[in-house]
């Protein structure tokens, strides 16, 4: 909620600055991550959990940047906003600079996990071969 209030007021000051510090504090980004996990993952409870979450996110954000709109700027300030037109039509680098930001932050998580995968993958070796031992039973 605290993301949503930085952003709508970055768009009435028109500050890149402050838009783009409301991009790094919003906490969207996990539940969009576990969205990905899932599908991968065929793991239909967390796949729904995190659509949810994304949803309720993206409503709450919504509804606190029009409140805030109403009464801190007239609708006709935005006309001219370069803030608005930026989000409201983006450019095919745009969607370059979003993939590459993505696969950086995976990339992140994933060499992260790593040392906690090769300290106890050899563990999660073994129940996967007792489960399989277990079902082909």
């Amino acid at each position: 909620m605290l993301a949503s209030v930085i952003a709508t007021a970055g768009l009435v000051a028109d500050s890149t600055a402050t838009v783009i510090g409301a991009m790094i504090v919003a906490p969207l980004m996990t539940p969009i991550l576990g969205i990905a996990i899932s599908v991968v993952l065929a793991d239909r409870a967390h796949l729904l959990r995190s659509v949810a979450y994304v949803l309720a996110g993206a409503l709450v954000v919504v509804a606190i940047g029009f409140v805030m709109s109403i009464f801190v700027a007239p609708p006709d300030l935005f006309a001219n906003n370069t803030q608005v037109s930026a989000r409201i039509s983006p450019r095919l680098i745009d969607l370059l600079a979003a993939l590459a930001t993505g696969t950086v932050c995976l990339r992140a998580r994933a060499l992260g996990h790593l040392r906690r995968v090769a300290r106890c993958g050899h563990r999660h070796l073994a129940r996967a071969a007792a489960r399989r031992r277990r079902l082909a039973a």
